[in-house]
């Protein structure tokens, strides 16, 4: 029994050191994660100040509706996000207009690529 204890012990010790090495490294990483999106943010606000205040607000009620993605390519005549093909004139409309085009099906702000 005391040898079966002595594994036991030796293996729990085992498990708690690499616990603790995993555990330093997670915070390593969490640290460098959360350095990045500080980064990320401040960048987003130096962008943010050169956009329309409604338009800034509507993306953003739409991101938050729209799983985190408010925005979807128009890629082979079709949106990107739902694979829906866009009409002639909706095509049209995204490729040459400066005003904000959104997706007859699911909603998104469509972008064309040129």
């Amino acid at each position: 029994m005391q040898e079966m204890a002595q594994r036991k012990a030796k293996l729990l010790q085992q498990a708690e050191e690499d616990w603790t090495k995993s555990n330093a490294a997670l915070v390593i990483r969490r640290d460098q994660l959360e350095a990045r999106r500080q980064e990320l943010q401040t960048k987003r606000t130096q962008f943010a100040v050169g956009i329309d205040a409604e338009l800034l607000k509507r993306y953003d009620a739409m991101r938050r509706s729209k799983q985190g993605r408010a925005v979807s390519k128009v890629e082979q005549n079709s949106c990107q996000w739902c694979r829906v093909i866009l009409t002639a004139s909706e095509l049209q409309r995204v490729r040459i207009s400066t005003e904000l085009q959104t997706c007859s099906n699911c909603g998104r702000i469509l972008y064309y690529d040129r």
